[in-house]
């Protein structure tokens, strides 16, 4: 296995398509060159070696990416050693590497040491309630990291009630992701009881669907209940500002809730409902609160069966709405007649500086003048 070294801004990556790094040359590389951010990707155990002990004493990376490394015990129990000693590492990506409960284990052993490092990506990791209930400790004890990513693991219900404990307690956390989880209701619920008390999280995505990852697994998306009670618990909420519920069989039910949400006066920024089934019904829904609305400045609504109706109502809202800026509503049902009402809109619309409609049945016409 072969790999490679080549610089971009700044950055050490390393490939599997060329000569292999000796230990030497990889050192002098990192000294000499200020290094700050080091890729390794599919990488065999002993490079990662050098790599990880050469981080121990390092001064300039703060960045550590072993995405899809598949990393050894061996390996993992170096990692967090390294955790240990190392004062400048910031950002720690482990996603697609089957920790488990081990190295779990070994990293919360090493954060519990670290005060340095602020986001960690543990992204598709096979890691279900044990492992969340070992990362909600952590999370209630450290007082440094303030992005944790765990899409597309198996937490579940029980693993997300132990994360919402921690949300509780929590001061520094900012952004977390528990996308693709197998959360239902009773999972959101306890999520939406922790952001009732939680004062520091501004993202949170808890996008919902079976994936390629757990296939075997049929989930459950949390609908109406689950919304219902997210939706109560933001309205006492102020730090918010980011929801995404991509994939979460989001309908006209569940729109109506949001949409009531975003017509009170709350700080959220951003709302990305992609992949949903809102329909023509609930885009009037979400059209309605946008005429209110004014703090949104994302909507993200692809994918979501509207048609000539939703986006006439879309259309309304935009001539009133002015703080909206970028809006997606690519790959729905909106043909000619309602591209043009949209488009007719925009003209005039002086806020919006991304707006998408491809996939539609808009024509190509409408499409560039658009862009």
């Amino acid at each position: 296995m072969i790999l490679s070294c080549y610089f971009q801004r700044s950055t050490l990556c390393l490939d599997l398509n060329s000569k292999t790094i000796p230990f030497s040359e990889l050192a002098i590389t990192l000294q000499e060159h200020d290094i700050t951010e080091v890729y390794c990707f599919k990488v065999p155990d002993l490079q990662l070696d050098d790599v990880i002990n050469l981080l121990k004493e390092n001064t300039t990376v703060i960045k550590l990416d072993l995405n899809y490394n598949y990393l050894s015990e061996n390996v993992l129990e170096r990692v967090s050693s390294t955790l240990k000693y190392n004062k400048v590492l910031t950002t720690l990506d482990l996603s697609h590497n089957s920790i488990g409960l081990k190295g779990t284990e070994q990293l919360l052993s090493a954060l519990s040491v670290n005060n340095t490092l602020t986001t960690l990506s543990l992204d598709a990791n096979y890691l279900g309630e044990v492992e969340a209930d070992l990362l909600a400790i952590l999370l209630k004890r450290n007082s440094t990291l303030s992005t944790l990513q765990l899409n597309s693991n198996q937490i579940g219900d029980v693993g997300a009630a132990s994360i919402a404990g921690s949300l509780k307690v929590n001061k520094t956390l900012s952004v977390l992701g528990i996308a693709y989880n197998r959360i239902g209701d009773m999972g959101v619920s306890a999520i939406a009881n922790a952001l009732q008390v939680n004062t520091t999280l501004t993202y949170l995505n808890l996008s919902f669907k079976k994936t390629n990852f757990f296939d075997r697994y049929q989930p459950t998306a949390f609908r109406v209940v689950g919304t219902e009670r997210l939706v109560n618990a933001l309205s006492g909420n102020n730090t918010l500002t980011t929801l995404v519920l991509e994939d979460s069989q989001v309908s006209k039910a569940e729109a109506d809730l949001l949409a009531n949400f975003l017509l009170a006066k709350f700080p959220l920024s951003t709302l990305r409902l992609n992949n949903n089934q809102i329909g023509d019904a609930g885009a009037v829904s979400i059209a309605r609160s946008l005429k209110g609305n004014t703090t949104l400045s994302t909507m993200e609504i692809a994918n979501n069966q509207i048609g000539d109706t939703g986006a006439a109502a879309i259309a309304s809202a935009l001539q009133v709405n002015t703080t909206l800026i970028y809006l997606n509503l690519g790959y729905n049902s909106i043909s000619v007649v309602g591209g043009e009402q949209l488009l007719n809109v925009l003209s005039q619309n002086e806020t919006i500086t991304n707006f998408l409609i491809q996939g539609n049945l808009v024509g190509d016409c409408i499409c560039n003048k658009i862009k």
